[in-house]
Formats: C-alpha cells, sequence, structure tokens
C-alpha cells in the first residue's frame, strides 16, 4: 500500500515530523506518536487526528485549544475562527479571455461575521467585508514561458487567502468576470474541518500546479472530498470550474435555484456582476441626460482619455448646469474602474520587469518581496504611478463634489 501513496504535499518541511516523507512506511507511526504526546497535533493535522480519534475511540487533550489565526504573505491578518464562520460557499468565476482562465476559476468564499455580532446567523451575509476568499493559485511569478511552465507543473500550487473585496475587485472589476457564489451545505462539523484543514493547508501545502491536470478545481476538489464523504461524490471526476459546480448541484450540495431569481440573487450576495455590467447601465443613463461624450465608446472614455481631459468633460457639464449628485457618483465610480484597471496594468508591467531582470529565476523571483522591489523601480514607472495619483485624486474630488451638491 505504502508503495502505491502519491505524496501531493512538496513541503516536507512543514511536517511536524519529516521523516514522514522519508519512509512512507513510517508514516503512521510518526503521525500517531504524535497524536499521543502532542496536545498541537490536532490544530497542525486535524484529518489525522479526527481520524484517529475515531479509529480508536480516544481524545487525547481534549482540552487543547487551536490557534485561529493566519497572516498572508502581504502582512494581512485573519482570524478564521469556525465558531464565527456563518457559511462556507463554492464561489465560481466565469470564463476570462486569457488561455489560462478560459474555463473559468474554482474558490472558495468564508461567511465571516462582523466580530461585533453576538450572534452568528443569516444576517452575517452582510458582512461583506469580514468575509474572506480562499483559492488555490499558481504562485506566478516569471512571466517569461508562462504556458509552457504551467503545462508542466514548473510553478508551485498554493492556497491563497484574501478579503472577499479584493477578490470582487480583481475579478469583477479589474477582469471584467461575473462571480458567483453559493452555500455549500455543510454540517456545523462539515464546516469546522473545512476551516481546520484550510488552515493547515495554509501553513504548510505546497503542490505543483498543472494548468490541465492539477489546477484550481482539482485541488479544491480534493479539499471538498476530504470535508464530503457521499460516495457518488468521492468517485465524480469533473475536468472543469463549470464541472464541479455541474456536481455540487446534483449532489444538492449546493441549491442552483437561488440563481433563478436575478434581482434577488443580486441583492442576496449569490451573484456579482462585473463592473463593466453597471458601467454600461450607467452609459446609458449619463446618455439620456445629454451629459455623456457624443458618439464615444465606453472602451474610449475609460481607456483613450487622460485625467485632464475627462477633468474638463466635467467642467464643461458644470458650466452647463447639467451636474447633479447622481452623475458625479456614476463618474467617480467610472474613475474608480480605471484606477484599479491601470493599477492591474502597471503590476503586469512590474511583473514582467522582475521576470526580465532575473532571467525567468523561478527560484530567485519567489523570494523576492514584491512590494519592496516595485520600490526601486520607481523612477522607472514614474508616469504610471504620476497618472495613478492623478486618478485617485480626482476621483476624490468628485466624491466632495458629490456631498456638496447634495448638500444644496
Amino acid at each position: 500500500l505504502t508503495h502505491s501513496r502519491k505524496i501531493t504535499n512538496q513541503n516536507w518541511k512543514s511536517s511536524i515530523d519529516p521523516y514522514e516523507y522519508k519512509n512512507l512506511k513510517e508514516s503512521f507511526a510518526v503521525n500517531m506518536e504524535f497524536f499521543l504526546m502532542d496536545p498541537k497535533f490536532q490544530c497542525h493535522s486535524y484529518a489525522m487526528n479526527e481520524f484517529l480519534r475515531g479509529h480508536f475511540s480516544f481524545r487525547p487533550f481534549s482540552e487543547a485549544t487551536c490557534e485561529f489565526e493566519y497572516q498572508s504573505k502581504k502582512g494581512v491578518k485573519f482570524t478564521l475562527n469556525p465558531e464565527r464562520v456563518y457559511q462556507v460557499h463554492y464561489l465560481q468565476v466565469e470564463a476570462g479571455e486569457n488561455a489560462e482562465s478560459r474555463w473559468g476559476h474554482s474558490m472558495f468564499r468564508i461567511i465571516l461575521c462582523n466580530p461585533k455580532r453576538k450572534k452568528v446567523d443569516h444576517r452575517c451575509l452582510r458582512d461583506v467585508e469580514h468575509h474572506v476568499t480562499v483559492s488555490f493559485l499558481a504562485d506566478i511569478r516569471d512571466t517569461r514561458n508562462k504556458h509552457y511552465n504551467g503545462l508542466t507543473g514548473k510553478y508551485p500550487s498554493l492556497l491563497f487567502v484574501q478579503p472577499f473585496k479584493k477578490t470582487i475587485i480583481e475579478y469583477g472589476w479589474v477582469e471584467n468576470r461575473r462571480l458567483t457564489s453559493l452555500p455549500l451545505k455543510f454540517s456545523d462539523l462539515q464546516k469546522r474541518k473545512f476551516i481546520m484543514q484550510t488552515l493547515s493547508r495554509l501553513d504548510s501545502y505546497v503542490g505543483k500546479y498543472y494548468f490541465l491536470s492539477n489546477n484550481c478545481m482539482t485541488e479544491s476538489l480534493n479539499l471538498l472530498k476530504e470535508i464530503i464523504q457521499l460516495p457518488r461524490f468521492q468517485i465524480s471526476h469533473p475536468r472543469t470550474p463549470i464541472g464541479l459546480y455541474k456536481v455540487l448541484a446534483k449532489e444538492r450540495l449546493i441549491d442552483a435555484e437561488l440563481l433563478q431569481n436575478h434581482k434577488a440573487a443580486v441583492e442576496s450576495g449569490y451573484i456579482f456582476e462585473p463592473r463593466l455590467y453597471y458601467l454600461t447601465k450607467m452609459k446609458a443613463e449619463l446618455e439620456n441626460k445629454g451629459i455623456w461624450p457624443s458618439s464615444m465608446k465606453l472602451d474610449q472614455f475609460l481607456f483613450e482619455t487622460s485625467v485632464s481631459e475627462r477633468r474638463q468633460f466635467l467642467d464643461l457639464r458644470q458650466e452647463e448646469g447639467l451636474l447633479d449628485f447622481k452623475v458625479t457618483i456614476f463618474l467617480s465610480y467610472i474613475e474608480n474602474y480605471i484606477f484599479h484597471a491601470k493599477k492591474h496594468q502597471l503590476m503586469e508591467k512590474v511583473k514582467k520587469k522582475i521576470s526580465k531582470e532575473y532571467r525567468g529565476d523561478q527560484e530567485q523571483i519567489n523570494k523576492l518581496d514584491i512590494s519592496k522591489k516595485m520600490a526601486t523601480y520607481d523612477d522607472y514607472f514614474k508616469n504610471e504611478k504620476n497618472e495613478l495619483k492623478a486618478i485617485a485624486d480626482y476621483e476624490l474630488f468628485l466624491d466632495e463634489l458629490t456631498v456638496e451638491l447634495m448638500e444644496n
């Protein structure tokens, strides 16, 4: 049996004892030792701990507690306490334009409650600023030969965590892709197991990412199979994120009917339309008011005009007496979109420059602090940074003008 085992976690050093990887025949003995002697074993190896507890009907260190705090690589702190989680959602992003995103993307959304809430219930769905996203991704820092490296397993597969609002910005605002978020029908025990397994992977898991065979969907599926023991689900082998969605719906692990009423689904936080969806509606309304530049397409206004040109356009409309607070809210929303799109473009340029500077050495690139490295490129990307500052200043001006118009 041990000869046929496949090691998916490449991060052997994170083990409680790396010897269990060097000699697979000793893996059980190593884990049994820590199960009996280490009170923190239940936190580090939750699934194995639960298996041993059930098999031997024995619960050592039943009073021991785990820490639920996690700090991301970017220094953002999260507290993933299972007792403060209302639901776990299967979060799916629709297909994108790039080759690697043409099948969509599988993630999970953890509905964490506002710490000020005394009761964990459906009202926690409103606490969007406290929700977090966990997602398996290829850790791509070398953009040269990206597709070849992705096909041949050159990139590590890691579980990332970030604020859910950032996920909305990244996919809905920058990449203009729709997100659907549906509750997984977990029991309280399954919900706790999911959180503990997630924390364990965040601390220790490093897999190999293959665009076609071991990607975001397969990693998400493997995590779900540790939680959901239904026989048909255990033998399911979907190939894409939408395939996993269909399996979950067929097994009634999610309720696809929640998406039938589009308006209700949006209001309930089950559908997050891309930013372009709302921008198109705003453009139509501004055209009806006679405010949108004549014969100018949306893409032209967003990406082919400068901040100064857009500000001159605003001044002219103000002189004509066509502005009201609703108009300035729309224009501020548009500037916010432009800001995030430009920021995304800048980050892609930074990644390409880093890749070129280090000649695609993935090992060296992985060791870099991207934020600090970016600071060394201030002069090189001076124009782009000045443009971002100008957009942010103009957006702030529009917000102040909105308040002024509302007061008048």
